[in-house]
């Protein structure tokens, strides 16, 4: 059985990376709108230890930082913590991907790993959303798995069976 097709019973399970980017390959997810700024969410290839790469999405960015090319770009070996995350499904109002005019309008992991090198340059279609900030909280009474929105912010809530939760807020990329 091949070790991909299980990651959908994984899906925002946290997951600690380590590796260095492949900035050449990065990818602007556009149009985003976070508390009123226009801008994009970057997805940059992670190249681990073993030679294998997954896809990160780094964080939102202003439109201003992504027609600079401004977003920060780490040299050497980082270390992600995030949440594994599946291909987004397109609606009817979504436009198509253009990879290759480097345009990405939703989250295809399929032909994003594909854009970064695909199999023959050992990038798997894992897509993993980088968590920038961390707390543990206990629920009583709540359905094992929920995602809300809080003004302004995104915010993932992700339950447990023993009730726990990992509440990760997402920050610009700087």
């Amino acid at each position: 059985m091949d070790s991909l097709s299980v990651i959908p019973d994984f899906v925002f399970r946290r997951v600690l990376l380590k590796g260095r980017w492949d900035h050449a390959h990065s990818m602007l997810l556009e149009p985003r709108v976070r508390e009123g700024v226009h801008g994009a969410h970057v997805v940059t290839p992670l190249i681990r230890e073993d030679g294998s790469t997954v896809l990160v999405d780094r964080g939102f960015i202003s439109k201003e930082i992504s027609i600079l090319s401004a977003y920060q770009r780490e040299g050497g070996e980082v270390e992600v913590l995030g949440m594994l995350r599946t291909s987004q499904s397109r609606n009817s109002f979504t436009p198509d991907n253009h990879p290759d005019e480097g345009v990405w309008h939703w989250t295809d992991v399929d032909a994003m790993a594909n854009y970064a090198g695909g199999e023959r340059a050992g990038v798997q279609p894992v897509f993993v959303e980088q968590i920038f900030g961390e707390f543990k909280a206990t629920f009583s009474d709540k359905p094992s798995s929920r995602a809300f929105w809080q003004r302004g912010t995104q915010v993932k809530l992700v339950l447990d069976s023993s009730k726990e939760s990992l509440l990760a807020v997402r920050r610009p990329l700087t």
